[in-house]
């Protein structure tokens, strides 16, 4: 018979990730990587202090797209690690895949700036895609609440506009290694892939599986910490050329350097480069 996680209780996850306890971790998660995390943080600061000194003009696709792709990934980082610090490594994993889906868009834009051009024709696309899923609805009450005739809906259907597809992206930003290894490993916890799943299991002494856990997992996450930082300095970079910001981009550049340096004595570095 397969158990549950009988201790839960004990340790005060009634309530699994929303118990009071969970909300306790931060410090602890903090204190297991003091170098990773005060590097972190003190990156954050840099790549805040940047986005607030970004002077973006409505006349400049290129800044404004760039502008909103940095905050995005920003975003995702500083919530990948709030997951982290909350013991919840796979959630961690699942948001920083998110943001390299605007990393790469960034990165492809500080190489060409008519990118950006591109990545806002797109938004036709996503909108031939909704409409096409759309008129796909069976439910009688879904169909009756789409604000649209079908012959609107076919109008949108017949639009020429090019999707952005995210591999191309990165290829061109010359982050071809960077999708076939980070955001490939980050897919796995993404899709929930049998090979991820097993991070719920536990096994006894005989390596028989005797549970699940869904509890708080703070141990073992150092690479993820380091990834976190690489996306942030990697963004940092993007918008840096955008911006045409010499000086932050020499400070993203100084970063990188200590960051590298500090993997490769651990031996803990990503597959990125």
């Amino acid at each position: 018979m397969i158990a549950g996680m009988s201790e839960s209780l004990e340790h005060g996850f009634s309530d699994g990730f929303l118990s009071e306890a969970a909300r306790n971790l931060r410090a602890e998660a903090q204190g297991l990587y003091p170098d990773l995390v005060a590097l972190l943080y003190a990156i954050n600061r840099l790549a805040v202090d940047l986005q607030h000194q970004l002077e973006v003009t409505p006349d400049k696709s290129n800044k404004v797209t760039g502008a909103v792709l940095y905050a995005r990934t920003l975003a995702s980082t500083q919530a990948s690690v709030l997951l982290l610090e909350h013991g919840m490594p796979t959630q961690a994993r699942t948001v920083l895949r998110s943001s390299l889906e605007t990393l790469f868009p960034l990165c492809a834009i500080a190489k060409e700036p008519s990118k950006a051009d591109e990545l806002l024709a797109s938004h036709d696309a996503d909108r031939r895609t909704l409409a096409d899923r759309m008129k796909q609805w069976k439910d009688p009450e879904l169909r009756a609440s789409i604000p649209l005739s079908d012959a609107e809906l076919d109008a949108i259907l017949k639009s020429p506009a090019k999707a952005t597809n995210i591999f191309m992206l990165a290829k061109f930003a010359d982050m071809e290694d960077w999708y076939h290894t980070l955001y490939t490993i980050l897919s796995f916890a993404a899709h929930a892939k049998v090979s991820d799943l097993d991070a719920h299991s536990v096994a006894d002494a005989d390596g028989e599986l005797a549970g699940f856990q869904n509890e708080p997992v703070l141990a073992g996450q150092a690479t993820v910490w380091l990834w976190t930082i690489e996306v942030q300095l990697a963004a940092m970079r993007a918008v840096a050329r955008i911006f045409e910001a010499t000086d932050w981009l020499q400070i993203a550049e100084s970063r990188w350097q200590r960051l590298h340096a500090m993997a490769k004595a651990g031996g803990q570095l990503s597959a990125a480069p």
